[in-house]
C-alpha cells in the first residue's frame, strides 16, 4: 500500500502510453491527470518522468496522496492512455501498512478446543531435543553447574567487548562497593575508606598536622602585635608627610606658589623667598637691610684706599710695611665685597 500524506512521496509507475498510428512508446509530452477519491479529476501538480523502457513515472505532491485512494491517468493526443488506482495506508511511513481503527460489533472470537496431529508425546520430544539435560527434574548441583557455565560465557563475552587492556574501565558513574588496584586519574566524590595507602614523607597533611599543630615555627601573638605596632607608627608618619605634601602642592600652597612664580619667569622677590623658606617677613627684611648698610660702608672705605693703596697717604716713609700682605688683604676684601654685592643684587 502507498504511504498516505508522506512529506516526500515516492514515484508511481503508471505504464506506457502507445501511439495509435504506429504503436510507438511515448517518452515525452505525456500529461498525467489525478482523480483523488471524492474529488474532481485535474492535471497533476507532481513531477512526470520516464524509465528507459518508456514507462511513465509520476511523483505526486504530498497533498495529492492525502486520500484513501487516487487514480492516475497518463495520456497524450493520438495515443492510447493508461491509468492505475493507488490505495493508501493509514501510515505516512513507506513500507508500513497500518489498518484504520475500527470497532466490530458482535464479532465472534473462535475458541480452539483441539489441535489435530499434536500429541503430548510429540511435544515432549520436541522440547527435550532442545535441552542438553535429560527431561527430568534438575537437581541443585545441575542448576549450579549450568549457571557456572553460563556465567563463564557471559564474563568472556564482556571482556572481549572491552577496549581496555585487562578489562580496565575508563570511568565509573554511580556507587562502587570496592576497588582493587590503582586509580590512575582523579576520584570525584567522597571515599568511605582507603586501605593500603601509606602517608609519604613530605605530605602536606603530615607536615601541617590536625588543626595546624605542626606549624611550630610561626611567630607568636606577642611578636605579631609588636610588628603591628611598629607598622602603625611608620604608616602614621608616612601619612603625615603625605598630607603635608598634599597641602604644599595644593593650589596656593607653598610649593605651588614657587612653581607658579618660576614658570612666570619673574624669579622670586623678598616675599617669595620668605614664603618658600617659611621665615617671618620682619626677620628677612631686617637681615637684608643690615647686609646692605654694611656693604655700603665697606665700599666707602675701599674707595678711600684706592687702587694699589694710592689713598694711604698718611703712612710715613719710615714705617715698615709689608706691601705684599696689604695688597693680598685688599684683594681679598674686594673679592668678598663683589660676592656680597652680587648676592645683594638678587
Amino acid at each position: 500500500m502507498y504511504p498516505r500524506n508522506n512529506a516526500t512521496p515516492e514515484p508511481v509507475a503508471i505504464g506506457a502510453v502507445i501511439q495509435i498510428s504506429d504503436g510507438a512508446v511515448q517518452t515525452s509530452g505525456v500529461t498525467v491527470r489525478i482523480k483523488p477519491n471524492g474529488v474532481a479529476e485535474a492535471d497533476g501538480a507532481g513531477t512526470t518522468a520516464y524509465s528507459t523502457d518508456g514507462i511513465v513515472l509520476y511523483t505526486p505532491t504530498q497533498g495529492e496522496t492525502n486520500y484513501t485512494s487516487f487514480i492516475l491517468i497518463a495520456k497524450k493526443s493520438a495515443c492510447i492512455p493508461v491509468a492505475m488506482t493507488v490505495v493508501t495506508s493509514a501510515s505516512a511511513v513507506p513500507g508500513v501498512a497500518t489498518l484504520a481503527a475500527a470497532t466490530h460489533t458482535g464479532a465472534v472470537i473462535p475458541t480452539v478446543s483441539a489441535v489435530t496431529g499434536l500429541t503430548a508425546s510429540n511435544l515432549d520430544a520436541t522440547v527435550s531435543s532442545r535441552n542438553a539435560v535429560a527431561p527430568t527434574n534438575l537437581s541443585a548441583a545441575q542448576v549450579r553447574t549450568e549457571l557456572t557455565t553460563e556465567l563463564g560465557r557471559i564474563d568472556a563475552a564482556i571482556s572481549t567487548r572491552s577496549t581496555y587492556a585487562g578489562g580496565a574501565v575508563a570511568s565509573v558513574t554511580g556507587a562502587v562497593g570496592s576497588v582493587t588496584g590503582n586509580v590512575g586519574g582523579n576520584v570525584v566524590g567522597s571515599v568511605g575508606s582507603l586501605t593500603g595507602h601509606t602517608v609519604q614523607t613530605g605530605d602536606s597533611f603530615a607536615r601541617i598536622g590536625a588543626t595546624g599543630s605542626g606549624l611550630t615555627t610561626l611567630a607568636s601573638a606577642t611578636s605579631l602585635s609588636t610588628v603591628a605596632g611598629y607598622l602603625d607608627t611608620e604608616i602614621a608618619a608616612i601619612l603625615a608627610d603625605t598630607n603635608e605634601l598634599q597641602t604644599d602642592w595644593a593650589n596656593g600652597g607653598r610649593l605651588d606658589l614657587l612653581l607658579d612664580s618660576a614658570s612666570a619667569g619673574g624669579g622670586l622677590d623678598a616675599a617669595g623667598v620668605r614664603t618658600a623658606i617659611g621665615l617671618a617677613s620682619a626677620n628677612l627684611d631686617t637681615q637684608l637691610s643690615a647686609i646692605d648698610t654694611v656693604v655700603d660702608s665697606i665700599l666707602v672705605d675701599t674707595a678711600e684706599i684706592g687702587v694699589a693703596g694710592a689713598g694711604l697717604t698718611a703712612i710715613t716713609a719710615t714705617a715698615t710695611v709689608d706691601n705684599t700682605a696689604v695688597l693680598e688683604a685688599v684683594a681679598a676684601v674686594s673679592l668678598t665685597l663683589n660676592q656680597i654685592g652680587k648676592q645683594d643684587a638678587y
